[in-house]
């Protein structure tokens, strides 16, 4: 196997910076209220000083992971070009990580809006994960 290692760093680049717009400014006030039952402000005013790195750490690690795992089956699958390896992505997405997700959430008795905001960022970072790495195969 060959992997690209530069596309899976500049997908797990892509990935942290989605993650941050994602839960930062386009669906923060709303994840947070869910989560944790406080507004964003709140959030920030409550770990202020207190910013612990494992959390990104781990999501970096992840991110590299999925992205190895999706390289890999596009070298089996033979998949080539952004849109196929976007379909790929929603693949897989669809049948590993939204069952998860779902299921997690569901024991969990968490907001169906965290589960949407949560499925909506994982869905969008696997999609755009398997389109960048079935275009720019080495």
């Amino acid at each position: 196997m060959r992997h690209n290692y530069l596309a899976i760093i500049v997908v797990v680049i892509i990935s942290m910076v989605l993650g941050f717009l994602w839960y930062g400014f386009i669906f923060g006030e709303a994840w947070s209220q869910g989560v944790f039952h406080k507004s964003m402000a709140d959030m920030q005013a409550s770990m202020k000083g207190k910013m612990d790195p494992t959390p990104y750490i781990i999501n970096i690690i992840g991110i590299a992971c999925i992205a190895l795992f999706t390289s890999w089956l596009i070298q089996k699958m033979d998949t080539r070009g952004f849109m196929d390896g976007m379909l790929l992505g929603l693949y897989i997405a669809i049948g590993t990580s939204v069952p998860v997700i779902a299921i997690h959430y569901m024991f969990l008795q968490m907001d169906y809006a965290v589960m949407g905001i949560d499925v909506g960022m994982t869905t969008l970072s696997m999609v755009l994960t398997g389109g960048i790495l079935a275009a720019w195969r080495k």
